[in-house]
């Protein structure tokens, strides 16, 4: 083997080197990742609940009746519908997220589907449930509908979730990333 033969391979094996780590790098950018190699546990958000307009009313004779009380805890049903807040600025930061999602996923009423099915009305619907897109059968087997809980278990590893799915996208390791998608996504007619 005579040197130019040995420099070319040894350049080739660099420059195939340098361009893994600049796909990874590129990688980093576009999906995120984990700091330190630890996922980040999800942010749960309870909303307060308003009150009806026969509690507004009756309010105030019942302050003066009652001592005040000791702050309870939030009603069960507040703590299992908070996974994902719908703050305006969730939403905003959830359009931003979702460009992720935008090159398999349409997001729009009527669009049809691209190489993923159109995520219109997404939030409460059957897992499935479009009659026009042949999903893998590990997604139609799951039964079920996907509500904010199940929405974020699934976008943080779909692979996991759901293994066999067509789905290649690697999941948002961020849980403020998750719940800004599935407002945003609840908001877009879900």
């Amino acid at each position: 083997m005579s040197t130019i033969e040995i420099n070319k391979f040894v350049g080739g094996f660099l420059m195939a080197m340098l361009l893994a780590l600049g796909f990874n790098f590129i990688a980093q950018l576009l999906y995120g990742g984990t700091e330190h190699g630890r996922e980040a546990e999800p942010v749960f958000v309870v909303a307060p609940a308003e009150p009806a307009a026969e509690e507004v009313a009756a309010e105030p004779a019942a302050e003066a009746a009652a001592p005040a009380e000791a702050a309870t805890e939030p009603a069960p049903e507040q703590v299992a519908a908070a996974p994902a807040a719908s703050a305006a600025g969730d939403i905003e930061a959830g359009a931003k997220v979702f460009k992720k999602c935008a090159a398999c996923h349409g997001d729009s009423a009527g669009a049809g589907h691209k190489i993923g099915p159109n995520l219109w009305g997404v939030v409460g619907a059957p897992v499935a449930h479009h009659q026009d897109f042949k999903y893998s059968s590990a997604l139609s087997g799951l039964g079920g509908t996907w509500d904010q809980a199940r929405l974020d278990a699934f976008l943080a590893d779909p692979k996991s979730y759901a293994p066999g799915t067509k789905m290649a996208f690697p999941g948002l390791s961020d849980a403020g990333d998750r719940a800004a998608v599935i407002a945003y996504l609840a908001g877009r007619g879900g």
